[in-house]
């Protein structure tokens, strides 16, 4: 097995993990139901800028405000990951507001550091102020 850490760059989301043939209990699920749950998350302020990752009660999501360009990571904890299996990640995200666009990848990497982050899963820019699905579909190698 391999163990990956995903990375999410964008204003809320929903983290979801699973293999296109296993059962729901297989599911790998990250929500931000508490600051408990966003606790687990790394969190990098690689920019410096002191603008990064939080935890919003209101929607129940992690948020990053911005007036800078972005360069914060938010790191899942660690995910087992099976070589030669189809695996779906899903991210629920939104922005700040409907005519403000905002960009954010999820990547997957073997380590909890930027560098090891070296595969981009979803590249894509939110224009809504209401949640939006993005998906990727990937597999592993050994």
């Amino acid at each position: 097995m391999t163990r990956m850490h995903l990375k999410a760059l964008c204003c809320a989301l929903v983290l979801i993990v699973s293999s296109s043939n296993t059962s729901a209990q297989n599911i790998v699920k990250f929500a931000f139901d508490t600051a408990a749950d966003f606790d687990l998350f790394s969190v990098i302020d690689e920019n410096r800028d002191e603008q990064t990752w939080q935890y919003d009660d209101y929607d129940y999501a992690a948020f990053c405000s911005r007036d800078n360009n972005a360069d914060d990571w938010l790191i899942s904890p660690s995910v087992s990951l099976e070589a030669g299996k189809l695996y779906k990640v899903s991210v629920r995200a939104k922005g700040y507001s409907a005519d403000r666009g905002e960009t954010f990848q999820v990547t997957l990497g073997g380590g909890t550091t930027p560098i090891t982050h070296t595969h981009v899963l979803i590249d894509a820019t939110v224009e809504s102020d209401e949640f939006t699905e993005f998906f990727a579909m990937f597999s592993v190698e050994t």
